[in-house]
């Protein structure tokens, strides 16, 4: 081995060459290492690396960014679960993903400050939890039955447990059947929970309210785009007192077709009016909630019962319908009476308040009369009240036959009855005349009607003469109705026409030889039909002949005027949007009155302290639910548990429930 001297010092002298990356560093180099050592010094000597031949250097994209003048790259994970954002002054702080909890913004990012948060914030460590839970899980594929909508639910899953997701579940089991929100801290629900979910962890009565009210607001704001494409909207209104709490309640319940000519009906509010009960307070109810709902332009009808303050709530309701927008045809139609409430009161004639004895054998025989008065009206009441509401053209038909009973029955030879029908048919008379007119224009809108049943319906009600002018009354109010309809919806209804055009025009376009043949005989078009008067759509349908629905000597009566109309919508286009405003109007407020029975359920003498707020959640949430999941509400349970607990007491012999029974 050779040293050499320098400056007086053993000191080793190395030279390297250019080093090729691709070599190990075990390998030895070529004449890279020269040593040289003195016998009167043996000093340590210093490696003298030699970079002059063209050496490259890679610098990390890290060391990159610490350059002066460049800001420091966040590395640790930490940054994930927080973010920068300002403040009002426009001091930039840290903020946490998971609590909203803000922290100074520090030079250089320190993160000890952060990880210390991290290890205390529940927010992040209950995510964090279910993340390890779900992670830890084997993924099963779970196939959902041919029964459950595919609409709501996807046919295939994981079978990873999502704790938010049965949280939201839950929330929707508590509005949809009505339960109560102490019956999830109930120890047998949460054992079935256990048992088929290991990993279920309990929810307490205060969690699961917060689950409905989150689901309340998402379920609104999906009804509130839907509403905003609704043409017209038709209101129910109709009030409720709560036994248990002794508070009033409004329940407004919204009626319309869709874009898929389907009948949609909605529960809006169901909100508390504070006492004195009269016309301004239910206005005011009625009102916030339309503005809530951002529907002011599109309120068509509002169908009330007969109480006199809801005649003052009507005309305020009026007042402000038409300083948003005029109402059709001055708002004629706003004002709608609850037909199912009229039958009511006019049935109610037929009973003796004061009578209270034993009925003898002349009163049963009395009994067997007025029942046969009574059943049309249970049939005009059914057809008008059933639980799926039908559309407006089938009034007409039904409230006719009432009226023929009692233009027959006036002229029976028994006294007693013709002193009761004669009572009865005042109280008709009285609500008809304001009722008629929507019902007959909803039945001209019928295709197997339309004028025709005018002529066969009033024909049984008026005098031959006035006859005539009953008709041409209807008939010019509909003519006035078509003409602002036409107003409106001209200019849509060919804008969509020459949006739905407009690639086959560009393609006749391109071929100038076919396009003048086709603009020459277009301009004979014109010539020859100049001289034709131009017809409206709704002179051309009333025009037709009624469609018929008697086929092979039987009686159609599956038909669906809501199809028919939507197949005729390219026909008929400006008519078609006044049919599915028209059909959409509800003539009773049994759709609001059957969420009564739904309230005395959720309002029961347990949950009287239950806030106006909440019930709405719940009333409205779960009407929403429902029509979402298609489930109904199942009115015939009570009745059922009645008839168990009869049928039980009677095969323990007891002798009242057993006779009564029988």
């Amino acid at each position: 081995m050779n040293f050499e001297t320098q400056n007086g010092n053993l000191s080793p002298y190395i030279s390297t060459s250019r080093v090729d990356s691709t070599d190990s560093i075990f390998q030895p180099q070529e004449d890279g290492i020269q040593q040289t050592m003195n016998d009167t010094d043996l000093s340590l000597n210093v490696y003298n690396i030699d970079m002059s031949t063209d050496t490259t250097m890679v610098v990390d994209k890290d060391e990159e960014t610490s350059l002066p003048g460049a800001k420091r790259q966040k590395k640790s994970t930490v940054w994930l679960e927080f973010k920068d954002v300002k403040d009002a002054d426009g001091t930039v702080k840290i903020s946490c993903n998971r609590c909203k909890k803000m922290f100074a913004k520090s030079k250089g990012n320190p993160t000890t400050q952060l990880h210390r948060h991290l290890q205390h914030c529940a927010n992040h460590l209950r995510t964090k939890a279910t993340k390890e839970r779900e992670n830890s899980m084997q993924t099963q594929l779970r196939f959902m039955p041919s029964s459950v909508d595919q609409a709501s639910h996807p046919v295939l899953q994981d079978g990873k447990f999502n704790m938010e997701a049965i949280e939201e579940s839950l929330a929707h089991w508590i509005m949809m059947h009505g339960k109560s929100f102490s019956e999830v801290e109930e120890e047998g629900f949460n054992l079935f929970c256990r048992r088929g979910m290991p990993e279920w962890r309990g929810v307490s009565r205060t969690a699961a309210m917060t689950y409905c009210v989150n689901v309340y607001e998402v379920e609104k704001k999906k009804l509130k785009n839907l509403l905003q494409k609704a043409n017209k909207i038709s209101l129910t209104a109709d009030c409720w007192k709560s036994k248990n709490q002794k508070m009033e309640y409004v329940v407004i319940t919204g009626h319309w077709i869709d874009q898929n000519w389907q009948l949609q009906k909605r529960v809006l509010n169901f909100v508390h009016i504070p006492p004195p009960r009269r016309g301004l307070e239910i206005a005011d109810a009625i009102w916030r909630c339309v503005e809530d709902w951002d529907i002011q332009s599109k309120i068509h009808t509002v169908c009330v019962d007969n109480a006199s303050a809801n005649d003052s709530a009507i005309y305020l309701l009026k007042i402000y319908a038409q300083r948003k927008k005029k109402l059709l045809c001055e708002g004629k139609l706003f004002h709608v009476r609850c037909c199912a409430h009229i039958l009511n009161l006019i049935a109610q004639d037929a009973k003796d308040p004061h009578y209270d004895d034993c009925p003898c054998p002349e009163d049963w025989e009395k009994v067997e009369k007025v029942c046969s008065v009574l059943e049309v009206f249970w049939d005009a009441t059914h057809i008008i009240s059933g639980s799926d509401y039908p559309t407006s053209n089938l009034f007409l038909n039904a409230v006719i036959l009432v009226k023929v009973l009692l233009d027959e029955k006036s002229l029976d030879n028994d006294g007693f009855i013709r002193d009761l029908v004669e009572r009865m048919k005042i109280k008709f008379d009285k609500y008809w005349g304001e009722t008629k007119l929507l019902m007959s224009i909803a039945a001209i809108l019928d295709p197997r009607c339309k004028m025709k049943v005018l002529e066969f319906c009033f024909s049984k009600l008026y005098s031959s003469e006035k006859v005539e002018r009953e008709i041409n009354f209807v008939l010019k109010f509909l003519h006035e109705l078509y003409s602002e309809y036409a107003l409106i919806y001209n200019d849509e209804c060919e804008l969509r026409g020459q949006m739905q055009g407009g690639s086959s025009q560009g393609q006749s376009i391109s071929n100038v030889g076919i396009s003048r043949g086709w603009s020459q005989y277009a301009d004979f078009l014109e010539s020859v039909q100049s001289v034709q008067s131009e017809k409206s759509e709704l002179d051309m349908y009333l025009e037709e002949s009624c469609y018929s629905f008697k086929k092979d000597n039987k009686i159609e009566m599956e038909f669906d005027i809501l199809e028919w109309w939507r197949v005729n919508s390219v026909k008929y286009k400006v008519l078609s949007f006044m049919a599915r405003d028209i059909l959409a109007i509800p003539i009773t407020t049994v759709a609001s009155e059957a969420t009564f029975s739904a309230g005395s359920k959720v309002i029961d003498k347990y949950r009287a302290s239950l806030t106006s707020e909440t019930i709405q959640v719940l009333m409205c949430g779960g009407d929403w639910l429902r029509k979402h999941f298609g489930v109904k509400k199942n009115v015939e349970l009570l009745q059922d548990l009645c008839i168990f607990e009869l049928e039980f007491d009677k095969r323990r012999g007891h002798p009242y429930i057993a006779d009564a029974y029988v």
